[in-house]
């Protein structure tokens, strides 16, 4: 993979990690598994759906990177296959061939889709600052030098209250304080 735009390397996790529990439950009902999914199981599915994104992100420069995706992808469709599968209380047994090529149809589809919306994804971050660069330039703002200053936060909050609020001992008025010595 070529060196890519911070932006790419989330949108490329996330949609891994998202894609794997979502195409792990979704094959696994289609191929006529149980849809049943307890709150344990869910959270160890998101878990590893998390897990499994932040493989995806990870990705470096590889000689095929759809076969990479592809392989974390796969990964992730056996973890989310399992996870579903071994909290049930159905016995465990070996997938049918429908289930096997449901997630392979799956993990192929989903890694050509997360491709296109990388590429899609740079393309149009790229338009956006050209577009951007234009503009300013007609404004008369050179983008590259600009002398804008940041925006800052200030609260407005009266200093000397928070300063004086926890200072010293505070008691009640003299007039109650005989009521509680």
């Amino acid at each position: 993979m070529t060196p890519q735009r911070p932006g790419t390397v989330q949108l490329r996790g996330a949609f891994v990690g998202g894609m794997s529990g979502a195409t792990s439950i979704a094959t696994h009902a289609a191929s006529g598994g149980h849809t049943s999914i307890g709150q344990g199981s869910l959270a160890l599915l998101v878990l590893v759906c998390a897990a499994v994104g932040v493989a995806g992100a990870s990705l470096r420069s590889t000689r095929n990177p759809l076969l990479t995706l592809m392989a974390i992808l796969f990964a992730g469709q056996v973890i989310g296959h399992s996870v579903p599968a071994a909290a049930s209380a159905h016995p465990m047994s070996l997938p049918s061939v429908s289930m096997i090529s449901a997630h392979a149809a799956a993990v192929l589809v989903t890694a050509l889709l997360i491709r296109a919306a990388e590429r899609g994804f740079s393309i149009a971050t790229s338009v956006v600052r050209r577009v951007t660069r234009v503009l300013l330039r007609a404004v008369g703002v050179d983008s590259d030098h600009s002398t804008a200053q940041p925006l800052v936060y200030h609260a407005r909050v009266v200093l000397r209250l928070l300063a004086s609020s926890g200072i010293g001992t505070r008691g009640p008025p003299r007039t109650f304080a005989h009521l509680f010595s």
